[in-house]
């Protein structure tokens, strides 16, 4: 059985519609998507309920005010935080859907 599955999205579109997943990961591109916030609602809808998204982006291309602003761009779409996430040179964040 295939536990992980490398997806490259399009630019405008994950492409993951008929999928959940236990836990995605957004590694140093969230700041270059055009419209984060339909890409972050895109992630949110793969997420199964019990499933993490963590999402890390670089200190030296991303502000804190930046960051703050993707947060606030997060809990827009139903994910909220869990931890912070701490990792040599990067700000991250450990999200679930939130809970009803």
């Amino acid at each position: 059985m295939d536990r992980i599955i490398l997806h490259q999205c399009q630019e405008k579109d994950i492409g993951l519609s008929d999928v959940k997943v236990d836990f995605a990961l957004a590694f140093y591109m969230v700041h270059e998507v055009p419209d984060r916030t339909r890409f972050l609602r895109q992630v949110a809808d793969l997420l199964k309920p019990e499933a993490y998204f963590m999402l890390i982006e670089p200190n030296h291309h991303v502000s804190g005010k930046q960051f703050d602003q993707i947060l606030g761009e997060v809990n827009s779409v139903g994910l909220q935080l869990i931890k912070p996430v701490k990792t040599f040179g990067s700000r991250g964040m450990l999200l679930q859907l939130e809970t009803k």
